[in-house]
This record gives structure tokens, sequence and C-alpha cells, in this order.
């Protein structure tokens, strides 16, 4: 394993979910809302819950 995927996965674990959801929803803000998001690095699995905006 490399340095560089070594830190990345540092810094994914410690990146909070909370804060990921915040920043993404300020992102999506009228489009979608971010309700869930839990990243699985040693699987390589992302699980996203969103609620889309629309008529």
């Amino acid at each position: 394993m490399s340095i560089k995927s070594a830190l990345l996965k540092i810094v994914i674990k410690l990146t909070p979910n909370i804060l990921i959801i915040w920043v993404s929803n300020i992102i999506l803000k009228g489009i979608a809302e971010l309700t869930e998001f839990n990243f699985d690095i040693d699987a390589r699995k992302l699980h996203v819950q969103t609620r889309l905006y629309g008529e």
C-alpha cells in the first residue's frame, strides 16, 4: 500500500458523517437532501440515501 492511499484512508476515517451530510446538503440545496451516508473503506462500499425534491 502506498503512502497516498494510506493517508487517504486515514482522512476518510477521521471525517465525520455529519460533516459530509451537512456539506452535501448545502451543495444539493433545492435538488435533493442527503439523509444517510456510510462509507466502508475496507469493503469498498458506499451507502447513500437521498430524498429528491420535485414535482
